[in-house]
């Protein structure tokens, strides 16, 4: 149990599957565009070298492609990721922090007004008791 949470809050939780398994699905993700790219990597190499002329043989560029393949991929998963995650919800609103805000202004206020009120009434104490 945490800090403020009752029993009653922590039965009445329940596990978001959604959140805990995002590292797994990011992981497979990981994996199919790995799988991807080391597939793809030997036929672009390949279509590379015939079509762009002075395109060094060997096996470097076929790493290379491969890294580029895998990172390309990992950006598009990303963007879909942004796109369709699920957006967290908002734990207050604007009407929540302008009356919050209001409240704290009063506040101030009516403090500064009983400060001065105070401070009136130790000043009239003080002419009193010079006056005796």
């Amino acid at each position: 149990m945490g800090f403020g949470d009752s029993d009653y809050e922590m039965r009445q939780r329940r596990t978001n599957w959604r959140t805990v398994l995002l590292p797994v699905m990011g992981f497979l993700l990981a994996g199919a565009g790995a799988g991807i790219a080391f597939v793809g990597a030997e036929p672009i190499a390949e279509l590379m070298r015939k079509n762009i002329e002075g395109v060094p043989a060997g096996e470097g560029l076929q790493v290379a492609v491969g890294f580029g393949l895998f990172m390309i991929l990992m950006l598009i998963f990303a963007a879909f990721y942004a796109m369709f995650a699920p957006k967290p919800t908002k734990l207050i609103s604007e009407q929540e922090l302008d009356k919050e805000k209001k409240l704290r202004e009063r506040e101030k206020l009516a403090q500064k007004k009983r400060r001065r009120q105070v401070n009136l009434q130790m000043a009239k104490e003080r002419r009193d008791r010079e006056k005796l």
